[in-house]
C-alpha cells in the first residue's frame, strides 16, 4: 500500500515545470515506479516534457513500515 504526503505541493512543482495539469493518479503511481526502480528520493522529468527544455528533478523521501507481512509505504513530498 502506498501512500502520499503533501502531493498537492508535488502536483504544483509538476504543473509549473510541465505547464500541463497532471493526471494525478497516474503521476503518483510514475512516481512509485521511478523510486522503486532506483532506490533515489527523486522524481525525474526528462528535458522532452518540461517548459525549461532541461530535464528537472524533484527530491522526496520514503519511509516503508512493516510489520508481521504486511507493508505500508510513504512518500513524503
Amino acid at each position: 500500500m502506498y501512500n502520499y504526503v503533501n502531493e498537492d505541493v508535488f502536483f504544483a512543482w509538476y504543473e509549473e515545470k510541465t505547464g500541463l495539469k497532471p493526471n494525478k493518479k497516474a503521476l503518483l503511481a510514475e512516481l512509485a515506479k521511478q523510486y522503486m526502480s532506483s532506490r533515489k528520493g527523486e522524481f525525474v522529468l526528462p528535458a522532452d516534457k518540461c517548459l525549461s527544455g532541461e530535464s528537472e528533478k524533484y527530491c522526496f523521501s520514503f519511509e516503508n513500515v512493516g510489520c508481521c507481512g504486511a507493508s505500508t509505504m510513504y512518500f513524503y513530498l
